[in-house]
């Protein structure tokens, strides 16, 4: 496929140039999320008899398969189409007990086994990494978890993920984990004792704290916590959008005050209320504008966090059911088959979002901080604190 076959209408010239010049990362992929006709046809014979613990695990080695064979030039098409160069991938969300060890070590073995056949991939392991990827003209996977209990409550296993390639922990997904409460909990009591003691872990070994689902409370005792940076990888802003999900100014202002990081998101139903107004790349980038206003150009970058509208039937229909078990509400209006319009498909949302902060008047240093310098020095920041004087008990 050359250049003139990738799909970049409603962009200019200079989106190409953008991401050229810096390294592009989406810090919590939502795609590409492209499957094959074997997928579809097998994802439709699991659909008649596996559970849904079973079926996302069936997908992970029908996608292993899919790269070992040769025959995922879909998926690299639209690797190239986005020009993203750095997918940060979560990890052991979906199929077995969700967010469970087992489940951890069920995806990061899938990912080694594409990791040591298909030399397009790199894991990302350190900040240079990231840099070395746009280097070699590869595709980096930062590979990350949603929550911690995959630790199941021992932050020596912190050190163990981290040996199998992990370099992300967010501390709870919606509801209350071991280490904090989530954004959906009706108390946000912050941060346990264990929340504390994780943290401190992670910085000691450089791992970046993410605190995209946590409640208020949780997140701005993690944020006074940390003594390194933390992230929240995927996310809006509240003020804008009064989503649980999104961030207060005050969470937003802290975070900047402290070198952190946030990656603005393309979910419809975080950037807008959908019976007002459609969510679109328009939307998206008034978020991404909102917070570089707060947090300054080298703290505000894009993490997606969708990609699957295009998904099997069989597969939405078990997202759904996820949704809804891990405490999205009717008035929430989250659902995996909504749209973001201009980011219908994740491999076009990219050069969009860059056209429309062009449009928007950001200077081109700005813009390449968004899409993926910020992150990169902010990784930076996260590794030069790892070793530090520790908190006193």
């Amino acid at each position: 496929m050359t250049t003139s076959d990738i799909d970049h209408s409603g962009v200019g010239g200079q989106v190409g140039d953008l991401h050229q010049g810096t390294v592009v990362v989406d810090t919590l992929a939502g795609g590409p999320g492209v499957f094959t006709a074997t997928m579809h046809h097998r994802l439709a014979q699991f659909d008649e008899g596996l559970l849904r613990p079973e079926f996302f695990r069936e997908l992970q080695r029908l996608i292993t398969s899919a790269f070992l064979t040769g025959e995922f030039s879909a998926y690299w098409q639209a690797i190239r189409q986005s020009m993203v160069d750095v997918l940060s991938i979560s990890v052991g969300a979906w199929g077995d007990t969700p967010f469970s060890f087992r489940g951890a070590v069920y995806d990061l073995g899938e990912w080694h086994r594409r990791f040591a056949a298909v030399s397009q991939f790199r894991l990302i392991t350190s900040p240079a990494s990231l840099r070395e990827v746009k280097q070699s003209g590869t595709t980096g996977v930062l590979l990350g978890f949603q929550n911690s209990t995959q630790l199941e409550r021992d932050v020596r296993n912190a050190e163990i993920f981290q040996g199998l390639g992990v370099r992300m922990i967010q501390l709870t997904y919606n509801d209350r984990s071991d280490a904090g409460d989530g954004c959906m909990q009706v108390t946000d009591e912050g941060l346990t004792a264990f929340g504390r003691e994780l943290i401190s872990r992670m910085n000691d070994l450089g791992l970046i704290v993410d605190l995209s689902h946590c409640g208020p409370r949780t997140t701005m005792e993690a944020i006074e916590w940390s003594r390194a940076p933390v992230a929240v990888s995927h996310a809006a802003c509240a003020a804008l959008h009064p989503h649980p999900r999104n961030k207060t100014d005050e969470v937003l202002r802290a975070l900047a005050a402290t070198g952190g990081y946030i990656g603005v998101c393309a979910v419809p139903a975080f950037l807008t209320d959908q019976r007002k107004r459609r969510p679109s790349v328009a939307v998206m980038a008034d978020h991404i504008l909102h917070a570089l206003d707060l947090c300054g150009q080298d703290r505000v970058g894009i993490g997606s966090d969708w990609g699957v509208t295009q998904a099997p039937e069989p597969m939405l229909a078990r997202l759904r059911a996820e949704a809804r078990s891990r405490g999205f509400r009717e008035d929430h209006q989250f659902d995996f088959a909504s749209t973001t319009d201009g980011f219908e498909r994740w491999s076009a949302g990219f050069p969009r979002i860059t056209q429309a902060l062009i449009d928007a008047g950001l200077p081109a240093t700005a813009i390449k901080g968004v899409l993926g310098e910020s992150f990169c020095r902010f990784y930076e920041r996260v590794t030069a604190a790892a070793g530090r004087e520790q908190h006193a008990d």
